[in-house]
């Protein structure tokens, strides 16, 4: 919204002497004599019912026109009007105006060669445009209904005039937007440097109307741009026409959850009364249009309207959620991607990194214990060089499951360290509790051989022994790993202990006194 006092710059790329030669031109639409004086009487604060009557009795087909449409279902009066001061009484003289000011406009559009353009279309969206801003604008305060709906109408005198005075050309700019009124402003900007907008501004400001109606033209596409003064009028005509957008014949060019979200965005209005709205609107739009005496086309099945958006709503509301656990799945598969070890299917180095920082941090926080216990498969390589990698990977796949089953019972975590070496990390266990669980891992690798040749390497039984390495963290032995680089070097150092005892075996760091007394 631009700050008050302020003015919205025109665009740098209007073309004025095209423009100019649009509002000059004899072919667009004018005015009949009554309406300008209607206009001149009502912008007086002073004007008296008589008065405006009388102006308009001197136009007795408009006269009986306005009595007739008065006196309809569409505003639904207790008892009939029989004078036009009797109709202003009840409606209210703004009631009354854009009545006549309406009627007036039909005429006038009428009037011009109607050649190819779809004229249906036109009033169908003027129709429907006006009628929604003023079932808007009365379900929600300070703006008057009657004032926005004569907006409604005006809005797009501009496009008549424009089809007038340059023909074809701006013919075939309506047939390029497809049926697709938001697009049209833009493609006429880019063919002739201005849009019906502000043509039609310029039309209504020599025509002597109001400010506030000159703007609501000007920027009924760009509400956003309205002055304070005008802001709850251009957004109740933008709903107008978003609400006309959506019934459109031959499909909705704008879907109702739009109408349904805006209205309550911008002003509030609930998204029941919303949707009561769309189907008030296509209701009185068709009387309104029988009382004009124009074609609007086959009115629109608002109820059917509604239950495809909803079911479409769901439709989306489906696939998004599908498109949503597709997305967390695949990010679940990267996240255990990124801490799992692609061959043994246990946590990989990387993690293991993380989760010995942690450990090594709960532990000296909490004056707890935790182990860290170093395993590797002695004599490697010769199953590489005698079996083939093929079946080495198999023996490292056997042996990561192996000490699953001897470490996670006792809440140990598993991890491929690198190559044939592994590591466990066990919380709340001392070196003691750890050199017993890696003592009893051991002795079973030992003495159970590996069974290689089960996915089509060669093999047969192949024994691999173990040497393993335990360092830990006590209350007592805590000031020697300060560090949790100091507790993992004191497990790998435990570990080429073991190989260097001729492995098969296990080791345990003990720190030395000098250590302790660090």
């Amino acid at each position: 919204m631009c700050a008050p006092g302020e003015r919205v710059t025109e665009r740098a790329s209007m073309n004025h002497e095209l423009l100019e030669q649009v509002l000059a031109s004899p072919r667009i639409p004018s005015l009949p004599k009554v309406a300008l004086q209607v206009v001149s009487l009502t912008e007086r604060p002073d004007v008296s019912m008589h008065d405006l009557a009388e102006t308009i009795k001197h136009d007795q087909a408009l006269n009986a026109k306005i009595l007739r449409l008065v006196n309809s279902s569409a505003f639904g009066l207790k008892q009939n009007c029989t004078t036009l001061q009797q109709a202003m009484v009840a409606l209210g003289v703004n009631a009354v105006k854009s009545l006549a000011l309406s009627f007036s406009l039909v005429s006038a559009v009428r009037m011009q060669p109607q050649g190819t353009f779809d004229y249906a279309s036109y009033w169908r969206r003027g129709v429907h445009s006006a009628v929604g801003a003023r079932a808007v604008a009365a379900s929600v305060e300070g703006v008057d209904p009657e004032e926005v709906f004569l907006a409604g109408v005006l809005q797009d005198v501009g496009v008549i005039a424009m089809l007038q005075a340059l023909g074809d050309e701006y013919a075939r700019v309506v047939a390029a937007c497809e049926g697709d009124h938001r697009a049209l402003c833009k493609l006429e900007m880019e063919a002739f440097g201005f849009d019906h907008a502000t043509v039609g501004a310029e039309m209504l400001k020599r025509w002597k109307f109001a400010d506030r109606l000159v703007e609501c033209v000007r920027l009924h596409e760009r509400p956003d741009e309205a002055t304070a003064e005008t802001e709850r009028l251009l957004q109740c005509l933008s709903l107008g026409g978003l609400a006309a957008d959506t019934l459109s014949e031959g499909g909705p060019k704008a879907p109702p959850e739009e109408f349904v979200a805006k209205g309550q965005e911008r002003l509030g209005v609930s998204p029941e009364e919303a949707r009561e709205l769309l189907g008030r609107v296509a209701d009185e739009a068709q009387s309104v249009a029988t009382l004009l005496n124009i074609d609007i086309g086959e009115g629109v099945d608002v109820e059917e309207l509604l239950y495809i958006a909803s079911e479409r709503i769901v439709e989306i509301t489906m696939a998004q959620r599908m498109e949503t656990e597709t997305l967390n799945q695949r990010n679940a598969e990267l996240q255990h991607a990124a801490v799992t070890d692609a061959l043994t299917g246990i946590a990989n180095r990387g993690h293991f990194d993380e989760i010995v920082r942690e450990a090594h941090r709960r532990a000296i926080a909490e004056h707890a214990s935790v182990s860290v216990v170093f395993i590797d498969a002695d004599h490697f390589k010769n199953i590489n060089d005698t079996l083939g990698h093929q079946a080495g990977d198999e023996a490292l796949v056997e042996i990561a499951s192996r000490l699953k089953r001897a470490f996670e019972p006792a809440g140990g975590v598993v991890f491929r360290y690198g190559g044939e070496e592994f590591a466990v990390v066990l919380e709340g266990h001392g070196r003691a509790e750890a050199a017993l669980l890696a003592e009893s891992f051991r002795e079973s690798q030992a003495n159970d051989p590996l069974m290689l040749g089960r996915r089509g390497s060669p093999g047969g039984a192949v024994t691999v022994t173990a040497s393993v390495g335990v360092a830990a963290i006590e209350p007592e032995t805590a000031h020697a790993f300060s560090t949790v680089d100091k507790l993992v070097r004191a497990a790998d150092q435990a570990v080429y202990a073991a190989k260097g005892s001729g492995r098969n075996c296990v080791r345990v760091f003990n720190p030395r006194p000098r250590d302790l007394a660090a």
